[in-house]
């Protein structure tokens, strides 16, 4: 008598939250997305202003802080939300991101042996799910901290500051250093950015409860893009606003690649 098979089915919530395979396509997709976003950083921010950043006159030429950096630079084992880009990139490195939407993914498919046309069709691949998790932890873990250090206020006192008054997103776009644009050109109304704050705040907070329920998990998603995509255009961060919206990769899930194989 053979033993009998066990099944993912079959384990507990756990197990099956840390080690049952997902599409390959997810981490593959955060993969592409921080390629994209990293060569878009150099190319339009960076390369355009190379000489005045690096260059033997510029404001930080080579030598300059290396002095400073060996006195103060230390070891860590803490990876936290502040570091999103290169902590990302390190579990990035970890996950087994090539075994889709990669060349070679391709090529293995090419070498591949053809399957009748009558036989089964070729299995999805897969990878460990730790690795998509670790991701999609490091996003929630952005959010939480973040919105926790804007409630807890630079003075400390619970239920006081700028993000429970509301008045947080008002200053930042009367700011001369963040603001795009200008106040007097663009005057937003104080019921709007109280809002506007409120909404950010809690959503940070909310975000690792919002996509941990399956109802709330698309449009918590979709919300975050949107999020993101008007923080950009409002305020001057940077390129912060889409190396987090590249973390969203993680959550395509596997229905989708599905659909889009069948269209092919």
């Amino acid at each position: 008598m053979s033993p009998p098979t066990w099944s993912f089915a079959n384990a507990s919530w756990w197990t099956r939250f840390w080690h049952q395979p997902l599409r390959a396509e997810r981490p593959a997709l955060v993969r592409i997305f921080f390629a994209l976003a990293l060569l878009a950083e150099q190319f339009i921010q960076y390369l355009p202003d190379f000489a005045d950043l690096f260059g033997p006159d510029s404001v930080g030429f080579s030598g300059l802080h290396d002095e400073y950096l060996l006195r103060t630079w230390r070891w860590t084992i803490l990876l936290t939300g502040t570091d999103m880009l290169s902590t990302s990139l390190f579990l990035l490195m970890l996950t087994p991101s090539g075994k889709a939407l990669s060349v070679d993914a391709w090529r293995l498919r090419r070498q591949a042996t053809p399957l009748p046309a009558d036989g089964p069709s070729p299995a999805r691949p897969t990878v460990p799910a730790w690795g998509v998790r670790l991701l999609q932890l490091q996003l929630c873990i952005i959010y939480l901290t973040t919105g926790l250090a804007k409630l807890r206020g630079a003075d400390e006192r619970m239920l006081d500051g700028a993000w429970w008054n509301g008045t947080a997103l008002h200053y930042v776009l009367n700011s001369l250093t963040l603001a795009r644009v200008s106040s007097a050109q663009l005057p937003v109304p104080l019921w709007v950015t109280a809002s506007a704050s409120y909404v950010s705040v809690w959503f940070e907070v909310l975000f690792p409860l919002l996509v941990l329920w399956r109802r709330t998990r698309k449009w918590a998603l979709w919300f975050g893009v949107l999020f993101h995509l008007g923080i950009y255009l409002a305020i001057e961060i940077g390129w912060f606003c889409f190396y987090t919206v590249c973390l969203y990769g993680a959550w395509v899930p596997g229905e989708f690649w599905d659909q889009r194989g069948r269209k092919r």
